[in-house]
This record gives structure tokens, C-alpha cells and sequence, in this order.
């Protein structure tokens, strides 16, 4: 059965709105947790991790995000249902399959993690879609582009540490059928030796989300990308 909750970008990360609070939604991360050990999630209350994992907890990634976070629900629960993220009427919803066209392959192989074929500033790439990152990052400098550069950033992992890239540029990317864009950072020697390592060229986050909706079937390997409102 199909359910819906309130869903909304805030300080670069995608959010929503769940009995125990608000619930980062994160296709980088293997597990759910929240600071009760309970998440209501697709019409039902799941006992999850509690207080956090993998050296992080919600005080400290509410003080790296800048706003409270009560939760954080990951591919475990992520990958039960296909979703539409729908950031023009402001809902998530589970339990919605995605439309055969105009969708296209991810592969999940890699723990489960959304990978796509995209065409980043003309070169072809293999890249994680991780909705918990509020930056994008290329593993190789080939991708920028001296046009294309902007002012570079200051990031955070909850496992690598703080990110400050060296380069930063504002580049555009294809999901599908859709043109989108997103700021990528080039990736620090820490996340080109866990992310590079496996073949991945970029990362991507949710930036470009705003005015579209989004289906996203990690169980079945489809996403689409609908048109900018």
C-alpha cells in the first residue's frame, strides 16, 4: 500500500518528515537509524539502530548539518519500496512504481548503493547517487572545466572526516533524458582511495532535485527523472 510523507531539501541535504522527526534520507548509507531505535517508515514502525553508527550520532550530525536531525533511514529500509520523491508538491511517496518510460538502469550491486551511467560535461561516468551528500565530488580533474569553476567548499563524512577540495567547478550532467547540474568538488586523496578504488568516477547528491519528481526503485534498478517545473 502506498503512503506519503512531507519531503523538502534543507541545507543541501534531502529530508522528511517522520513520526520521530526529521529523517534524513541517505542512498550512501547501509543502515537506518534514529535517536529512539524506532522508525515509522512505509506504514509501519521498524526497530532500528539507535543513536547513530559508524562514529557518528544525531547531535553531532545535526551540529555538521546545521538543523536537528532526529533520524536517518538508509538502503535497508530505502530499498523495501520503490519511491517518488516529488519536491514540487512536497511529498515523498512510497509504494509508487516507477513509469517505464523515459526510466533507465542503476545498478546496485556495489551495497546497495544507486550507481548510473551519466554524461557529466561530456565524458561518460560511473556515479553513486547519494541523496546524504550535499556536494558532488569527481575523482578525476578531467571533468572540470576552467569555465565551469566556482568558489570551492568546506564538507563533511561521518567516516572520512571534514572535505575541503582543492577544485570546485558547477558542472552539467544527464539523468536519463534530463539535463541537470550539480557543484562537484574534486575528490580529496581520502575519498579517491574508499570510492575511486571500486571504479565509481563521481558522486552526486540532491541538489538538482528542487521542481522535479523522482522515482527511485533501488529493488528493481530503475530511476527516471521527470522535467523541471
Amino acid at each position: 500500500m502506498a503512503s506519503s510523507l512531507p519531503l523538502y531539501i534543507l541545507r543541501k541535504h534531502l529530508f522528511a518528515d517522520t513520526a520521530e522527526g526529521r529523517t534524513l534520507i541517505d542512498t550512501g548509507a547501509p543502515f537506518t537509524a534514529s535517536r529512539t531505535g524506532r522508525l515509522s517508515w512505509g506504514g509501519s514502525s521498524h526497530e532500528v539502530r539507535k543513536g547513530g553508527y559508524l562514529g557518528f550520532d544525531f547531535d553531532t550530525l545535526s551540529a555538521n548539518i546545521g538543523a536537528q536531525v532526529d533520524a536517518l533511514v538508509g538502503l535497508d529500509l530505502l530499498s523495501e519500496e520503490a519511491m517518488r520523491f516529488d519536491l514540487i508538491a512536497g511529498r515523498m511517496e512510497l509504494g509508487v512504481a516507477t513509469p517505464a518510460e523515459g526510466s533507465f538502469e542503476i545498478d546496485t550491486s556495489t551495497m546497495g548503493m544507486p550507481v548510473v551511467n551519466i554524461r557529466l560535461n561530456g565524458h561518460g561516468a560511473k556515479a553513486i547517487f547519494d541523496t546524504g551528500a550535499q556536494y558532488g565530488y569527481v575523482m578525476d580533474a578531467k571533468f572540470g572545466v576552467e569555465s565551469f569553476r566556482t568558489a570551492t567548499f568546506k564538507d563533511f563524512h561521518p567516516i572520512m572526516g571534514d572535505l575541503e577540495p582543492t577544485d570546485a567547478w558547477k558542472l552539467p550532467f544527464t539523468l536519463g533524458e534530463e539535463k541537470v547540474e550539480d557543484i562537484f568538488g574534486l575528490a580529496p586523496a581520502v575519498m579517491k582511495m574508499s570510492v575511486g578504488v571500486f571504479g565509481f568516477d563521481a558522486i552526486f547528491g540532491p541538489s538538482w532535485m528542487p521542481g522535479r519528481s523522482t522515482w527511485l526503485d533501488l529493488k528493481g534498478g530503475r530511476m527516471k527523472v521527470g522535467p523541471r517545473k
